[in-house]
């Protein structure tokens, strides 16, 4: 999920819930005679409560991305990490290889110059 997109979902979550807490106080509370108007003349008590979940919402949709931008950092340092120590490993292994292979043509050798020297 991309970051930046989190406020503007804060935003529209917001809404809905503001659009459903007008409704429930409408026709469960019989608090005003319309949806609309229990939306813009809410009782005050009621529209405290409504800004303080919608800056909840808010909130934690920038503290939520803040920390995805720091994940997504992070594991773009990871793969760096991972690719640089893969190549690392892949060199040392060659440099290995060709040590191993080089010291066999020296056993090789030597194991002939043994067998000379038996005779």
């Amino acid at each position: 999920m991309k970051p930046n997109i989190l406020p503007f979902l804060a935003i529209v979550f917001a809404t809905i819930f503001w659009i459903i807490d007008a409704m429930i106080d409408t026709y469960l509370f019989k608090e005003h005679e319309s949806v609309m108007e229990n939306i813009v003349f809410a009782e005050p008590v009621e529209l405290w409560m409504r800004v303080l979940v919608v800056i909840l919402f808010i909130v934690m949709a920038f503290i939520a991305k803040y920390l995805l931008k720091k994940e997504q950092k992070a594991l773009r340092k990871l793969r760096e990490y991972k690719e640089n120590l893969e190549k690392m490993v892949d060199q040392r292994t060659q440099e290995l290889q060709a040590e191993i292979e080089t010291r066999k043509k020296i056993e090789d050798a030597m194991e002939k110059l043994l067998r000379l020297n038996e005779k």
